[in-house]
């Protein structure tokens, strides 16, 4: 397999690993740090300190509402991630280059995936789709091999 092909498709698959596991940790604290609010609530400690009790009926509706908003937003991330893991292995195996190409665009897509990782999206879309419009390679992806 020719290794313009094959370093590009990695590094895609790679991309959407450490993608699916960022927004899947940001799932994971948020939850925790629901359960440890609640928990944090029903152990009697709000009840007795004043200043507590008041931070707690001005923070916790803006809190839960932003933690409804960043469970959804991660789990889109999740979902975009696994776009990304497609396309790569679709890149990887010469198979279906529209998914190849949507996976290296959605490496590109501001706010897909996590901030963290960000900046390496745009160097694995961009390699990504210079590889993917070669004229040998697209001949390569319409040829008997796939």
């Amino acid at each position: 397999m020719d290794s313009r092909i094959v370093w590009p498709a990695r590094a895609m698959v790679a991309y959407g690993l450490l993608s699916a596991l960022s927004a899947a940790a940001t799932v994971a604290l948020t939850l925790l740090g629901a359960a440890a609010l609640s928990a944090l609530g029903a152990s009697g400690v709000m009840d007795a300190d004043p200043a507590l009790q008041l931070a707690w009926q001005i923070i916790a509706p803006q809190d839960i509402l932003g933690r409804i908003l960043a469970v959804f937003w991660a789990g889109g991330q999740v979902l975009v991630a696994a776009l990304i893991l497609i396309g790569g292995w679709q890149f990887h195996v010469v198979g279906n280059r529209p998914i190849a190409i949507l996976g290296a665009v959605l490496c590109l897509t501001p706010g897909a995936t996590s901030c963290c990782i960000g900046p390496a999206g745009i160097i694995v879309g961009v390699w990504s789709l210079v590889v993917l419009f070669q004229e040998d390679i697209v001949d390569a992806f319409e040829g008997p091999m796939a």
